[in-house]
C-alpha cells in the first residue's frame, strides 16, 4: 500500500525523496548523518520512512519546509540540511533509546558475548 501525502508534505519531501507516489524511492540531499539517523529510527519504527522523516526529522534537518526544486547536480548546488542540528538530533535519539551518550557499552557487551560462545573478535 503506498501512503498519500498532503500538498504540504509532498512540497516538505520533495527535496529530500526521489518519488513521493510509488514504494520505491532514493534519499537525496541528506547528510550521511541524516541517513543513519533515520534509518537507525525507522528500524524500531512501525510508520513508513517518508511519514517517520515528516515527524521526527525534518524539523533537524531544515527548520523549515524547503520549497521543491531540482536535483542537487542539476542546479549546481552543493547545500544540504545542516548536520550539526541533524548531529544533536542523532544524540538526542541515542540517549532516549540506550540511556547513554555512549555506544562503547553495546560494544563490550558484544565482545563479551562473542567470547563466551568461543568466537574471539581480532
Amino acid at each position: 500500500m503506498v501512503e498519500s501525502f498532503t500538498a504540504e508534505e509532498r512540497a516538505a519531501l520533495a527535496p529530500y525523496f526521489s518519488n513521493l507516489t510509488g514504494p520505491v524511492f532514493a534519499l537525496t540531499n541528506l547528510p550521511e548523518v541524516v541517513k543513519g539517523a533515520l534509518f537507525a529510527r525507522y528500524s524500531r519504527s512501525p510508520k513508513s520512512l517518508r511519514r517517520l522523516f515528516l515527524d521526527e526529522f525534518m524539523n533537524d534537518v531544515g527548520g523549515e519546509t524547503p520549497p521543491p526544486s531540482p536535483p542537487r547536480s542539476a542546479r549546481g548546488d552543493t547545500t544540504v540540511p545542516n548536520p550539526r542540528s541533524v548531529s544533536s538530533a542523532l544524540a538526542r535519539m541515542v540517549i532516549r533509546y540506550t540511556g547513554s551518550e555512549s555506544p562503547a557499552p553495546f560494544g563490550k557487551r558484544a565482545v563479551k558475548k562473542s567470547r563466551r560462545r568461543g568466537s574471539h573478535a581480532r
